[in-house]
This record gives C-alpha cells, sequence and structure tokens, in this order.
C-alpha cells in the first residue's frame, strides 16, 4: 500500500478525537461512543470535510435510531429511549426560551422552572450567556 495516502487517512477532528479510514473500513476508538455506528459514504466524507463535528450530528442519529450519544441529562440517568427523549425537549426548550428571553438571567430563570432537576445549572449558564453574549 502507499504509505502516504495511509498518512493521509488518519485525520484528527476535534470533537470526534483520532478517526482512521480506508478504502474497506473506518475505525473510531471513542469513550461513550457505542460500537456499532452505521455511516455511508456521504456521512464519512462529511466528517473528513468538518461538516459533521459531533456523533450527536442529526445525520448521524438518523442512520443510528437505537443508539444515541446522550448529553444532557441526569449523570445518573440511563440511556433509555425516555431519557433520550427527555434530553432532545430539553434542547427544544432552551432552543425556544432562548428565542424569548432577552438575557442569561431570563434564559436561565425560566429553564430552571422547566427542568430544575438538571445536574449541571453551571453548564446552562454557560450556555445562556453565550446565546446572549451573541446578540449583542
Amino acid at each position: 500500500m502507499n504509505t502516504l495516502l495511509n498518512m493521509k487517512m488518519m485525520v484528527v477532528l476535534a470533537s470526534l478525537a483520532l478517526v482512521t479510514a480506508g478504502g474497506i473500513a473506518m475505525a473510531y476508538n471513542v469513550a461513550g461512543v457505542p460500537k456499532g455506528i452505521k455511516l455511508t459514504g456521504s456521512v464519512i466524507a462529511n466528517i473528513y470535510l468538518g461538516k459533521i463535528a459531533r456523533w450527536s450530528d442529526p445525520r448521524i442519529a438518523a442512520l443510528n435510531p437505537g443508539i444515541v450519544v446522550s448529553g444532557h441529562k441526569r449523570v445518573d440517568a440511563p440511556d433509555s429511549p425516555d431519557t433520550i427523549e427527555q434530553s432532545k425537549q430539553y434542547l427544544r426548550d432552551f432552543s425556544r426560551v432562548a428565542s424569548e428571553q432577552g438575557t442569561a438571567e431570563g434564559i436561565v430563570a425560566e429553564m430552571l422552572k422547566l427542568h430544575g432537576d438538571r445536574d449541571n445549572p453551571y453548564t446552562l449558564w454557560l450556555s445562556a450567556r453565550r446565546v446572549a453574549g451573541n446578540r449583542s
């Protein structure tokens, strides 16, 4: 095999960690990402082009409806369909609340009313400040 070609096939993507691909297979070894993820040629190309930068990208999720990399959940919550739906609702609520509230304080207050049982309000504050700051 062409060594230069093999070297070019090893790519480090910021949020995908080390990914190695070849003409036959694409391999990954990332903590928290289940084995057996299905990827199409188009998805793999978009990963290499930097258009897909997270395992939770909707294009990957659509190909793998039974496999989800959970993020916005209680620490002790299982990765069940109910928990995943709660995480999706949290993100939908954040998008809606962020569009309705003018300040980070308003976003956080409303989100805590809706989802006060979340474990990490610090992350909520960071996200709210980022969204509110982008409007300034």
